[in-house]
């Protein structure tokens, strides 16, 4: 993406706050979608049948994850500068695993009220941004303003085409990581068929118009408009 590693060399400070405004405005999303997803309550009419505002809210702290692990993780490569923050995104990904079986009926969930399950998420998601900021911080003071933006960009590029569910037993970083996102972003988007989930839609490149073969080949010839 462009973006070098942190290395043990002086670099100037980050002045710019574009990746921090991204976090937040990231943020001030998905805890907007918490309280609308806490807002359901599941019962036996509902079981195995996706709910909107749970997929949403489970889609978009995914991705967002998948695509931090993607782009901002590989800059800050020493483990103990990252060790906080995935230890909350593996608590976060934990949780919204069980707000996933909760929603659709699973056996194993009847012991475990919904109220419960969404202040597990609220204290989760709390947690996460904590470090995310910490994160975004040191980026700050090791990358300089140009960095900053092309991480920003990439990480609002990337975001909306990850895997739509949390992985948190699979692996997040380096090769095998990169491998994992390829083969779940598949995987993911056949399961949320299946389910009829809802998610996010990645946005689709317009299509170019059809050539004269094309149109030829289509039976469907277009002609400019005369002067």
């Amino acid at each position: 993406m462009g973006v070098t590693p942190v290395m043990n060399e002086v670099r100037s400070m980050g002045t710019t706050d574009c990746l921090r405004e991204s976090v937040q405005h990231t943020y001030d999303d998905l805890h907007g979608r918490l309280e609308a997803a806490c807002e359901i309550h599941g019962s036996a009419s509902h079981s195995h049948r996706g709910s909107p505002p749970i997929d949403m809210l489970c889609a978009c702290v995914a991705q967002h994850l998948h695509a931090v692990d993607e782009v901002l993780l590989p800059c800050l490569p020493m483990h103990r500068d990252t060790h906080d923050f995935r230890a909350a995104q593996h608590e976060v990904e934990v949780v919204l695993a069980h707000v996933k079986a909760h929603e659709f009926g699973s056996t194993y969930e009847h012991t475990f009220s919904w109220s419960a399950m969404w202040n597990d998420v609220r204290d989760a998601m709390t947690a996460l941004q904590r470090e995310e900021e910490a994160l975004v911080a040191r980026l700050c003071d090791v990358l300089d303003d140009g960095e900053l933006v092309k991480m920003t960009d990439e990480l609002a590029r990337r975001e909306p085409r990850e895997p739509t569910r949390p992985h948190p037993y699979l692996p997040h970083t380096g090769a095998a990581g990169q491998a994992m996102r390829r083969v779940m972003r598949v995987v993911d988007g056949f399961w949320d068929e299946a389910d009829g989930r809802y998610v996010p839609v990645a946005p689709r490149a317009p299509r170019k118009a059809p050539g004269p073969l094309k149109q030829y080949l289509m039976g469907n010839p277009r002609f400019d408009d005369e002067e």
